[in-house]
């Protein structure tokens, strides 16, 4: 299985106490999370229920029949408002307005309590094991292919494993639907939400991609010139307190094979030297010489196609080292292209 390390949920097995039987007995016990508590549900219990002289339309309802209003003395001139039970209403809504605010302050005692009993039992028991960024992803899928018809593969990177990835295959062959599947599942577990894998293990860290970069007529920037932008941004991430994983698709793909080699190559090192993991895809085969620039920090992966009866044929499988062909002609010329 292919390593990658990124932000995960650690695997507490042999942990001593669980996290949540923590959280548990601190809401239970904690005495200024009671107090505010009790504080709540008297604020609470204050509030009194409505009453017919709270509204005049109510009172009015209380007549059993029709009502000689001759007869009847009138306190208050009928040209004036009626003030029917305009003090109690207001003590009611004073009430009101502080029993919210006693279970605002009771929930935000709750917040709190449970941030410092998180972090406590992290420093406690999980910071020795996340000190480096690490992510290891067993059986994942793309999140939004059907699981039926999706190909599940194995990645890990960084820890004892490469901290970078050079993924090479053809077009079509499945390296920016990789990058895209581990980008997705480490934002669902970083988020606390199922992942669509087997396994992930991953620790904290920030995510920087060029899965999505367009140039702009109205900023005056090629789409070269926004991806740079965007890996400028990536790299002064990598410089953070948290670990980075970059997912860089199809590496400076708009300009010509020497000066994208030297500036990938440069690039990717500055990554790795900052301590950050990643995957990087290309079409260029000359990218793949980075793996044995880097040495054992970097290893070639690649996706393989074959041609069936005149039609391209794609496993989808993750394999190791450098692709060995490319379907960019064979491809054109199955469209009708006189190439």
């Amino acid at each position: 299985m292919l390593p990658l390390r990124i932000a995960v949920v650690v695997a507490t097995a042999s942990l001593p106490v669980r996290l949540a039987d923590l959280l548990d007995e601190a809401r239970r016990n904690n005495p200024e999370l009671q107090s505010a508590r009790e504080q709540a549900n008297a604020a609470a219990s204050s509030v009194a229920p409505a009453g017919a002289l709270d509204d005049p339309m109510l009172m009015v309802q209380l007549w059993n029949g029709p009502v000689d209003f001759s007869t009847v003395p009138i306190m208050v001139q009928l040209s004036q408002p009626l003030q029917l039970g305009g003090k109690r209403a207001a003590r009611r809504d004073a009430a009101s307005g502080e029993a919210t605010a006693a279970r605002a302050n009771a929930l935000s005692k709750v917040r709190d309590i449970e941030a410092a009993v998180a972090k406590a039992y992290f420093d406690l028991y999980l910071a020795d094991r996340t000190q480096e960024a690490d992510e290891e992803v067993e059986g994942t899928l793309r999140s939004l292919i059907a699981a039926a018809s999706a190909v599940r593969n194995d990645v890990r990177i960084g820890g004892d494993g490469p901290r970078v990835v050079i993924l090479s295959g053809s077009n079509m062959s499945g390296k920016s639907t990789l990058l895209r599947t581990v980008g997705v599942n480490v934002v669902l577990a970083l988020a606390g939400a199922p992942v669509t894998a087997r396994r992930l293990r991953v620790s904290s860290l920030v995510l920087g991609a060029t899965l999505h970069v367009e140039d702009s007529l109205q900023a005056g920037h090629s789409r070269f010139y926004a991806e740079i932008l965007r890996i400028r941004a990536i790299v002064d991430a990598a410089r953070g307190s948290v670990p980075l994983l970059f997912l860089l698709d199809e590496i400076l793909h708009g300009t010509n094979s020497y000066d994208r080699r030297i500036g990938a190559e440069g690039i990717v090192r500055a990554l790795a030297g900052l301590g950050a993991i990643g995957m990087v895809t290309t079409h260029d085969l000359a990218l793949t010489e980075l793996a044995a620039t880097l040495g054992g920090d970097a290893v070639n992966m690649h996706f393989e196609d074959r041609l069936e009866n005149g039609r391209m044929v794609f496993d989808y499988r993750l394999r190791p080292g450098v692709v060995e062909h490319s379907n960019a002609l064979a491809l054109m010329r199955a469209i009708g292209l006189d190439v």
